[in-house]
């Protein structure tokens, strides 16, 4: 039936719609979670059972709440004031924790560590705030935040918060763990500063290359080797990893 499906399946461009190869390949993915749920649990394959869960009913989604007042009359104790940064080195890691699934994963754990800290940090305890936000803007940037242009006229068809998207609640890693180097000054910084915006939002490519190793491990079980090197380019939309991971129609079992 899968093979029928793909051979009779009429797919059109349709920017800024994902392209036609991701498109056919969701068609048949439906098709055949789809079937996983209509066979009888006892001839199904246990490896292939997991096909037909729905993730949404099964994973929470991640709530937060967030208060902060102002009373001007302090001022200018804690009225905002510009931020001068100076040089700074980072390092951050972020780890792909979960299968390749029907949706996109959720970004659980991030680290971004401070190697080198060349000043004092002049934000009292809005540092970490600050990297937070930045990072979940490189997130954005390298995943979902994909522009799409007119192949003829060059216009941005991604132009709305219909086909434009922001990173969402589950998009903000669960886990993410902050470290400054503490007792450190340079001299050669601004008022000994450090920066903890555009370094943090660099280090959001971490996450990419955490999805390039679950592609990397998604094409193992396809019968491709590590090493063969394939191209994506960023953003890494859902579409792309799709079509990077080169599942066959024939992958689709049951038994």
């Amino acid at each position: 039936a899968l093979a029928i499906l793909s051979n009779e399946i009429e797919v059109t461009e349709n920017l800024p719609m994902p392209p036609v190869a991701y498109r056919r390949q969701t068609a048949l993915a439906l098709f055949y979670k789809g079937l996983l749920s209509l066979c009888p649990q006892s001839k199904l394959k246990s490896r292939y059972a997991s096909g037909s869960i729905k993730i949404h009913e099964t994973r929470k989604v991640s709530e937060a709440q967030f208060f902060y007042e102002t009373d001007p009359s302090l001022w200018p104790l804690t009225k905002p004031i510009p931020r001068l940064n100076g040089l700074v080195q980072c390092a951050g890691e972020t780890k792909y924790v979960d299968d390749l699934v029907q949706q996109p994963g959720e970004v659980f754990a991030a680290f971004v560590l401070s190697t080198v800290a060349l000043g004092t940090i002049v934000n009292i305890d809005a540092s970490k705030a600050l990297v937070e936000g930045a990072f979940t803007l490189g997130v954005g940037y390298n995943t979902c935040e994909q522009i799409v242009n007119d192949p003829h006229t060059g216009e941005v068809l991604t132009n709305r918060t219909w086909n434009y998207w922001v990173p969402g609640a589950t998009d903000i890693p669960q886990d993410m763990r902050i470290y400054f180097r503490k007792r450190s000054f340079s001299y050669e910084a601004i008022l000994g500063s450090k920066a903890t915006g555009e370094p943090a939002t660099c280090m959001g490519v971490a996450v990419p290359f955490a999805m390039r190793a679950a592609i990397v491990a998604s094409r193992q079980e396809s019968g491709k080797p590590y090493n063969e090197w394939f191209q994506i380019d960023g953003a890494c939309t859902v579409d792309k990893i799709a079509i990077a991971c080169s599942t066959k129609v024939e992958e689709f079992q049951f038994l």
